[in-house]
C-alpha cells in the first residue's frame, strides 16, 4: 500500500502537465459547486435580513384580537414573543405640513412591540404610554414642522369620510380634498419622546404620517391586532394559526409570507414543491456536469498512464493494486484541488458580492449582501466533491483493472481498429481530401479519448444553454410577480376643459427630470374574436367571458415619434391613424395558489382593428406593431389578461376624442435621480397657477423601497453572476479536455510527419477535426439543452404560465464560442508541434 502511495504519487509529480490538468478539472468542479450552494445561503440570509429589517421579526398577524382573548395568544404554546398593536385613527393639527398628507395616523404598540415590529429610532426613546409618542423622520425633516423630542402635539382626533358615500376612510385611501373632509373629534396633547426611521415604512400615498404611542391597558370591548413570533418555523405553523384563530375568535389570519419564505417555509406546498424541483434541477445539472468533467480528466489521464498501468502488471500488481492506483491518484489530486476549489468559490462569491452591493447601492436597493457560510452545508458540498470525485474515477479504475500488461507496454490496444470503421468515407475524401480521412479514422481508432471529448463539447454546451434559459425563465417570472411601477412620480390633471392638454405643456420641460412621459387614456373594447389567439381564446373560454378591454393611450410628441423610430415606422405614410399595441399580459390568477399567467392577446398577422364604446360607436386604427412590453413609462400596457392597450399620437386621441365626445384626463410620468427636488419644483409650479391647483394631484413613490423591485434587480445580478461563473467553468473545460486530447497524440503527430505528411496537410487533419468536433458538440448539446429547457419551463410553470420558448441568442452565442474554441486550441497545437523535434518526441514515454 505504501509503496503503491509512492510511486502513484512519483508518477504524479514526473507528469505535472497531466495532473494539474486532472487538478483543473476537479478545482473548477468544487468551485462551481461550493460557489452555487454559498450564493444562495448568503442570498437567502440576506433577504431575510431585510425582510427583519423593513418588516419585523414575525411570523402571524392575528388581526381584530377581542381584549379579553389577548391574553390567550400571548399565552399559548408556540408563541415566542409578540407585539400587540392597535389603531387609534386620524388626529389634524391646526397648521398642515403637507398638502398631500394633512394628517397623521396614531398606532398604540405594547413595550414587548418595538422588539418585532421595526420602528428604528434616529433620536430619542420608545414611547411608555399612550400620551408618548413617536414621530416619523419624514416629518421631522419637513421644515414647517418646528417640533422636536422633548416638544409637545396638539392635534385633534377624529375621522376622514368620503363624501359620496359617508363611509370612514383609512389609510389605504390616498388623500382626495375635492372628495372628502374631516370630523373632528377630542383634542389630544401628546409628548414627543423620540423619532424613527421611516425610510423602509414609509408610504407617500397614504393621507397620514404614521405616529407611534405606547398601549396602556387592554379594554375588552376593544379589538387589537397581536404579531407573533412562531417557536417552530415549519409548515404546521398554518394550521396552527388558523385553529387559535378559531378558539380566540379573531377576524382574520395572516403571515408574513417573505420571511417564511426566506426561512424554508410557505404556506403554498405548490410553490415549495416548485422550489424545490428547481433547486433539485440546478443542482442536479450542476453536480452531473461536475462528474463528467473530472471523469474525463481521469479518462484521458488514463489513455496517458496505460503503459505505467502495464509496468506495474509486469511486476506482479494485482488487478486490485492497479484499481487501487488510479484511486490513490484521485485522492491526491483530489485533497489540493477541493480545498483549493473551496477558497477560490469562498474568494469568487465574496468578490461577486462587493460587486453586487455596489450595484445595488447605485439603484439605491436598501440590500447588502453579506457571505454567510454555513459549516453543515460548506461540509456537505464537500463531502458532494469527493463523492463527485470518486464516482468519476470509479470506471477509469475499472478499465485500469482489465490492462494486461503486454498490450498495455506496446500499446497495441491503442492501434487496434474494427475492419467495419476502416473504410474510407468517400464523402469526406471528396470533400476535405485524404488529411481529413486520417483525421476521422483518428477519431475513430481512439474511440474513448473521443468520446470524452465531445462529452465535455456536449455537456458544455448544453449546461450553458440551459442555466441561460433558466435565467431568462426565471426573470419572466419575476417580471410578472413584480408590481414595481416604471416611474417615479406621477401627476394627474383633470379639468374636464379641452385646453388642459396644453396647460401641461410646461410640466413637459422640467429640468429636474431625468425621463418624462405624457399620456391620455380612455376605455373602450375589442370584440372581433378572429383576431385572437388560440391561447386568449381557451383562457377567455375558461373564464366564461368572450372580449377584450381596449386601452387607447396617447404619447405626448416626443415619445410617439421615439416609439415610431424604434420600430422603423413612418407615420406620414400612412392613411388611416395608427397605432402600437401592446399584445402580451400577464397576472396574478390565483392569489392562494401564488399562480401567474401570461397570454400573447393578438395573432401575428393583425393589421386593423376596430374598438368600440359602450354607446356602439366605432373607431378604427391601424395597427404599426405588435410590442411584448409595454413602452417608456407607461403603466396600464401588459398589466392584465383582461384589457390590451393601444398607443396612439396626441393628435390622433384629439379626433377620437372629439368622435366620442370625451375629455379624458391628462396623466404625467417621471423618472428622477432626485424624487424629493422634482416633486417640489411640480408643487411649487401648481401653487403659482392657481387655475390648476384644485384639479391637479401629485404622487410621488419613494426610490428603492419596492420589495419586487429590489427582488427583481437582485434576481437579475445573482443570474448574471452565476451564468458568469457557469461560462467560466464551461470555457475552461473545453480548453482543458482539448488541451489534453491533442498533447495525448504528440507521437501520432510526430509519426505522421516523418512519414511525409507536411504542414499543410497536418493544419488541413486537424482543421477537420476541430470542426468536426465543433459541430458534433453543437448538434447533440442542443439535443440535450432542449429537453432540459423545457424541464425547467415545466417547473416553472407549476406557477408561472408562459409561452415555451428557446432562447436563440445564448444558443448562437454557445455555437460562435464552441467553434472558435476548437479553432483556438487548433492552433495552439500547431504553435506547439511547430517546436518539437520528431525523433525525440517519437521516443518520449510517459510513465
Amino acid at each position: 500500500m505504501k509503496l503503491l502511495a509512492r510511486l502513484t504519487l512519483r508518477s504524479l509529480i514526473q507528469n505535472r502537465w497531466r495532473s494539474l490538468a486532472t487538478m483543473i478539472a476537479i478545482t473548477l468542479s468544487t468551485l462551481m459547486l461550493v460557489s452555487v450552494t454559498t450564493l444562495a445561503s448568503s442570498t437567502m440570509d440576506a433577504l431575510k435580513q431585510r425582510e427583519i429589517d423593513t418588516g419585523g421579526n414575525w411570523h402571524t398577524l392575528y388581526q381584530g384580537v377581542a381584549g379579553d382573548k389577548v391574553a390567550q395568544i400571548e399565552a399559548d404554546e408556540r408563541t415566542a414573543a409578540s407585539a400587540v398593536t392597535q389603531g387609534v385613527g386620524y388626529l389634524q393639527e391646526e397648521t398642515i405640513h403637507h398638502n398631500r398628507r394633512p394628517y397623521y395616523y396614531l398606532t398604540a404598540v405594547d413595550a414587548k412591540g418595538f422588539s418585532l415590529r421595526p420602528y428604528p429610532l434616529t433620536a430619542g426613546r420608545y414611547p411608555t404610554s399612550s400620551r408618548e409618542v413617536l414621530i416619523p423622520s419624514s416629518l421631522a425633516e419637513i421644515a414647517s414642522f418646528d417640533r422636536s423630542v422633548g416638544d409637545t402635539l396638539t392635534a385633534n382626533a377624529g375621522s376622514r369620510i368620503d363624501d359620496a358615500s359617508g363611509d370612514p376612510l383609512f389609510q389605504n385611501a390616498s388623500y382626495d380634498a375635492s372628495g372628502e373632509h374631516f370630523e373632528k373629534g377630542q383634542e389630544r396633547t401628546f409628548t414627543i419622546v423620540g423619532i424613527y426611521d421611516d425610510t423602509y415604512m414609509s408610504n407617500n400615498a397614504s393621507a397620514g404620517f404614521d405616529l407611534v404611542c405606547g398601549l396602556d391597558a387592554f379594554t375588552p370591548d376593544a379589538t387589537y391586532d397581536i404579531y407573533v413570533q412562531d417557536t417552530q418555523v415549519d409548515a404546521s405553523l398554518y394550521a396552527h394559526a388558523q385553529q387559535l384563530c378559531a378558539d380566540s375568535g379573531c377576524d382574520s389570519v395572516t403571515h408574513n409570507s417573505y420571511l417564511l419564505l426566506y426561512e424554508g417555509v410557505a404556506g403554498d406546498t405548490g410553490l415549495v414543491t416548485m422550489l424545490k424541483l428547481l433547486t433539485v434541477t440546478v443542482c442536479t445539472i450542476v453536480l452531473i456536469s461536475s462528474i463528467i468533467v473530472i471523469h474525463n480528466s481521469f479518462a484521458i489521464s488514463l489513455s496517458q498512464r496505460a503503459r505505467y498501468l502495464g509496468m506495474l502488471a509486469s511486476v506482479g500488481a494485482t488487478r486490485r493494486q492497479k484499481q487501487l492506483s488510479v484511486f490513490l491518484e484521485a485522492l491526491f489530486l483530489a485533497i489540493p484541488s477541493i480545498l483549493l476549489g473551496t477558497a477560490a468559490a469562498l474568494g469568487a462569491t465574496a468578490f461577486a458580492m462587493h460587486f453586487i452591493n455596489a450595484l445595488l447601492q447605485d439603484f439605491a436597493i436598501h440590500l447588502q449582501l453579506t457571505l454567510s457560510v454555513d459549516p453543515r452545508l460548506l461540509a456537505v458540498t464537500v463531502l458532494i466533491a469527493f463523492a463527485a470525485v470518486w464516482i468519476s474515477a470509479w470506471r477509469p479504475a475499472r478499465h485500469a483493472g482489465t490492462i494486461s500488461a503486454i498490450s498495455a507496454i506496446r500499446q497495441s490496444a491503442d492501434i487496434t481498429l474494427p475492419q467495419r470503421h476502416s473504410r474510407n468515407n468517400p464523402l469526406v475524401w471528396r470533400l476535405f481530401g485524404y488529411p481529413a480521412v486520417l483525421g476521422l479514422k483518428n477519431q475513430k481508432r481512439f474511440r474513448s479519448r473521443h468520446y470524452a471529448v465531445l462529452c465535455s463539447l456536449v455537456l458544455s454546451f448544453a449546461l450553458f444553454v440551459s442555466i441561460f434559459a433558466l435565467s431568462s425563465y426565471l426573470e419572466r417570472s419575476v417580471q410578472m410577480v413584480s408590481e414595481q411601477l416604471p416611474f417615479d412620480v406621477e401627476v394627474v390633471y383633470n379639468k374636464g376643459s379641452a385646453q388642459q392638454l396644453q396647460e401641461s405643456d410646461a410640466l413637459l420641460q422640467l429640468p429636474q427630470a431625468d425621463a418624462r412621459m405624457r399620456m391620455q387614456r380612455i376605455s373602450l373594447s375589442l370584440d372581433d374574436v378572429a383576431l385572437f389567439t388560440d391561447e386568449l381564446i381557451a383562457w377567455q373560454q375558461q373564464q366564461g367571458s368572450m372580449g377584450l378591454g381596449a386601452y387607447v393611450l396617447s404619447l405626448d410628441d416626443a415619445s410617439f415619434s421615439t416609439l415610431c423610430r424604434e420600430n422603423g415606422i413612418d407615420p406620414s405614410r400612412s392613411d388611416a391613424p395608427i397605432a402600437f399595441a401592446v399584445n402580451v399580459g400577464s397576472e396574478q390568477t390565483s392569489s392562494a395558489a401564488h399562480t401567474y399567467r401570461q397570454i400573447t392577446f393578438l395573432k401575428e398577422d393583425t393589421h386593423a382593428v376596430s374598438l368600440m364604446n359602450y354607446d356602439e360607436q366605432e373607431i378604427s386604427l391601424s395597427v404599426a406593431a405588435l410590442l411584448t412590453t409595454p413602452y417608456g413609462l407607461d403603466a396600464y400596457g401588459g398589466s392584465s389578461l383582461d384589457s390590451i392597450a393601444f398607443y396612439v399620437s396626441e393628435a390622433t386621441m384629439t379626433q377620437i376624442c372629439e368622435q366620442l365626445v370625451l375629455t379624458p384626463s391628462v396623466e404625467l410620468f417621471y423618472t428622477s435621480s432626485d424624487t424629493a427636488a422634482l416633486t417640489d419644483t411640480i408643487e411649487q409650479y401648481v401653487r403659482q397657477h392657481p387655475d390648476m391647483e384644485p384639479y391637479i394631484s401629485i404622487h410621488s413613490i419613494e426610490e428603492g423601497l419596492s420589495q419586487t423591485a429590489s427582488l427583481l434587480l437582485l434576481v437579475r445580478l445573482l443570474l448574471y453572476a452565476f451564468l458568469l461563473l457557469i461560462s467560466i467553468v464551461a470555457l475552461t473545460n473545453v480548453c482543458n479536455t482539448l488541451s489534453s486530447s491533442y498533447a495525448l497524440r504528440a507521437q501520432e503527430n510526430a509519426m505522421l510527419f516523418s512519414i511525409g505528411m507536411d504542414k499543410r496537410q497536418f493544419r488541413s487533419m486537424l482543421t477537420f477535426e476541430a470542426l468536426s468536433y465543433a459541430f458534433k458538440g453543437a448538434f447533440y448539446g442542443l439535443l440535450l439543452a432542449l429537453p432540459l429547457c423545457y424541464l425547467i419551463y415545466q417547473i416553472l410553470g407549476m406557477k408561472f404560465t408562459f409561452a415555451f420558448y428557446v432562447p436563440l441568442m445564448p444558443i448562437l452565442i454557445a455555437i460562435a464560442a464552441l467553434f472558435l474554441l476548437t479553432l483556438f486550441m487548433l492552433l495552439y497545437h500547431l504553435s506547439l508541434s511547430r517546436k518539437g523535434n520528431i525523433i525525440e518526441t517519437i521516443r518520449q514515454e510517459s510513465i
